[in-house]
């Protein structure tokens, strides 16, 4: 992120926060950030227009809730926080401060995503009714890492299980009904999940994720009369291809130069010099429909 900020033409990195005893002066000299601070709070005086939150999920809620006192906008590492009930709590404070605030779910601002909805609105393969999407990794095993670590919000689903969670709940809605099953690490958070949604309209979505298995990390999404496959890695995609019966493929570029990051950026300085409190592209229901959604899976998966 802050190199992301630092190619940017309207964005400058001010500052860096950690409670942690030396982290956020070890950090600010490694990249020539002018002010350290050793609180999240402390972020409200040094006079900056937004915060970005990229510490470890279980800490999401209570650093947004010293950054929304302060009346600082925020852009929030996904998820923005580790279960429903909190992601309500957040968005409780940021209404009543009337303080932006939006989850960096950067796969709903990046150039693929816009064209993959248009094909769809239009037609390009009838309506969609079957969705399929994983994400899967080897991750270090080190129990101390957030990973795999329960107090910190670990776990392969809120990490990368989001990804193929979310492109299922905004292309095919909320399920009605939901299937899921898991493996632990030794440490006790899921290891892999695999999930069935039964959404509206008879679609389905089957979806994967892991942290001890190398998969494709791609996605198809499929009607009447074709599929779409955005290739891998499927939420910052470079590619979709476009395959309908008896019609060779359809190669689309949906590619970009510099950090994907940007957009999201970009999404937030427009909805501040607007004057907005949440993105009408990633508004807040959306990030707390999904959330919901990922409860429904760890109960189901994991009791």
């Amino acid at each position: 992120m802050v190199r992301t900020l630092r190619e940017m033409d309207d964005a400058a990195v001010v500052a860096v926060a950690s409670p942690t005893p030396g982290r956020a002066e070890a950090f600010a000299a490694e990249w020539d950030i002018p002010v350290p601070c050793t609180s999240v709070a402390a972020l409200a005086d040094v006079g900056i227009d937004a915060a970005y939150i990229g510490s470890s999920n279980h800490r999401h809620a209570g650093d947004a809730a010293a950054l929304l006192a302060g009346k600082l906008p925020i852009l929030c590492e996904k998820p923005l926080a580790t279960t429903a009930f909190e992601t309500e709590e957040m968005i409780a404070t940021a209404v009543a401060n009337q303080v932006f605030m939006m989850e960096a779910m950067w796969m709903r601002f990046l150039p693929f995503w816009s064209r993959l909805v248009d094909l769809i609105e239009n037609d390009a393969i009838g309506p969609v009714r079957m969705i399929r999407a994983d994400f899967g990794m080897r991750a270090e095993t080190d129990p101390s890492r957030r990973w795999f670590n329960p107090a910190q919000g670990g776990g392969a689903l809120l990490d990368v299980g989001i990804y193929p969670v979310s492109l299922a709940v905004a292309l095919a809605g909320v399920p009605q009904s939901i299937q899921a099953a898991a493996t632990k690490t030794r440490t006790g958070v899921d290891a892999q999940v695999g999930m069935v949604f039964r959404h509206d309209e008879d679609v389905l979505s089957i979806l994967d994720c892991s942290f001890v298995a190398d998969t494709p990390i791609s996605a198809v999404v499929s009607g009447p009369e074709g599929r779409i496959v955005l290739e891998p890695v499927f939420f910052n995609t470079q590619q979709l291809t476009l395959q309908r019966g008896g019609f060779d493929p359809e190669i689309i570029d949906v590619g970009y130069e510099g950090s994907g990051y940007r957009f999201e950026v970009e999404e937030v300085h427009e909805c501040l010099a607007a004057g907005q409190t949440e993105s009408t592209v990633r508004p807040l229901s959306d990030t707390l429909e999904v959330m919901k959604v990922l409860d429904r899976v760890r109960a189901t998966a994991l009791g």
